[in-house]
């Protein structure tokens, strides 16, 4: 079937970049503007959490990851709001025993939303797209040890992709 081992390492190494592109990143629903792409910078971030997203804090901590990640990156004069309706939600705090369980047996947190660019004057969407991430780890019983905070990781993933569409 495969020829050589590097023919079949070529093929390992594509299909797991492959499933790596697969697990995140977004989904354009309606175009952003050009004139918005490189030039903007963020006024405004609100962010709800859908029933389907339930928690009590992943609100709060996606606004201020996203805070945090457009003031790095946006840089242009224009200004625009964003507005994130986060639709799912799955982390450490939705796990029986939580964040011990998780480092026990090992968890899949994602989080996904849609979000929606709006013009400052007018509040008219000027661009809106999805985007969707996940991690998924072993625990000590699959022998893969983490040494940072899941939730965290995937919020912060969530909110670089946010960004960097208008970038």
């Amino acid at each position: 079937m495969f020829k050589s081992k590097q023919q079949v390492l070529h093929i390992s190494i594509f299909l797991s970049i492959v499933m790596l592109v697969s697990a995140c990143g977004g989904n354009m629903i309606k175009p952003i503007r050009k004139d918005v792409i490189g030039q903007a910078t963020v006024r405004n971030i609100t962010v709800v959490a859908l029933p389907s997203a339930d928690s009590s804090t992943i609100a709060a901590k996606v606004k201020t990851a996203v805070r945090k990640e457009a003031t790095k990156e946006l840089k242009g004069k224009m200004q625009v709001d964003l507005k994130i309706m986060l639709n799912k939600w799955n982390g450490t705090d939705k796990q029986l025993g939580g964040k011990v369980t998780s480092r026990l047996f090992g968890s899949k947190t994602d989080i996904g939303g849609d979000i929606k660019v709006l013009d400052i004057n007018t509040g008219a969407v000027i661009g809106e797209y999805s985007i969707y991430q996940q991690r998924k780890v072993g625990g000590l019983l699959d022998n893969s040890i983490t040494f940072f905070d899941i939730d965290t990781a995937v919020i912060d993933d969530f909110a670089t992709y946010t960004v960097n569409e208008l970038e």
